[in-house]
């Protein structure tokens, strides 16, 4: 990438901090740093201060990820974390878009919550779109659009602290594709719809309490 601040996924496994925070007023664009790289910074914090963050060519890897946008966040490629959580938050502030937006296979697993707040939605221009979580994934703010099969586990070792909390006033579209959910709890909020045609709504019980269907 042509920037003028590179951290190499080498020079960042040579950096030791219970915290690393990058702020730009440019794009900050990540990509292929692993588990390793990563290892010895517990919690990253990305800041595009007016602009992006892209997450583009190859996956990535973090202990905790937090990432903030002012614009989008733009996901070519998957993140993981393999001991905390992800959090995503594409602001959107005065004129910018503020999406979360996946253009491939994209998987967002994160090893323990995952939380994505937007200001105008999660938009799925092509690929399968898959939302992992452990202890539970929050989604606020605007619509969600995806355009091939998606797939949200939010209690991924099904001991039945992973619920799926989709906030109020959002509509969630497959546009045409199918949808696996998988949860101790499915929490859809006040007026928000989930809208699958033409393909399968699933709906699995993670944790082996039952479901109730109805009052």
């Amino acid at each position: 990438t042509n920037v003028d601040l590179q951290i190499d996924p080498a020079e960042l496994e040579r950096i030791t901090a219970n915290e690393l925070t990058v702020n730009s007023t440019e794009v900050i664009s990540v990509s292929n740093i692993t588990g390793a790289n990563s290892d010895n910074i517990g919690t990253v914090r990305l800041n595009a201060l007016v602009s992006d963050v892209r997450f583009f060519d190859a996956n990535s890897t973090f202990n905790t990820l937090v990432v903030t946008a002012d614009d989008d966040i733009d996901f070519f490629a998957s993140v993981t974390t393999d001991t905390g959580a992800i959090s995503l938050n594409a602001q959107g502030t005065g004129a910018n878009d503020g999406l979360i937006n996946t253009n491939g296979d994209i998987v967002i697993d994160a090893a323990t919550s995952l939380t994505i707040q937007n200001e105008n939605g999660i938009n799925g221009t092509a690929g399968t779109l898959t939302l992992n979580a452990d202890t539970g994934i929050t989604i606020t703010g605007g619509n969600i659009t995806t355009v091939g099969q998606t797939t949200i586990n939010s209690d991924t070792t099904a001991d039945g602290n992973g619920d799926l909390d989709i906030g109020a006033e959002i509509d969630f579209s497959t546009s045409g594709n199918g949808l696996n959910i998988t949860a101790n709890d499915l929490i859809l909020g006040t007026n928000s719809t989930i809208t699958v045609t033409n393909a399968d709504l699933v709906i699995n019980e993670s944790h082996g309490g039952g479901i109730g269907f109805g009052n």
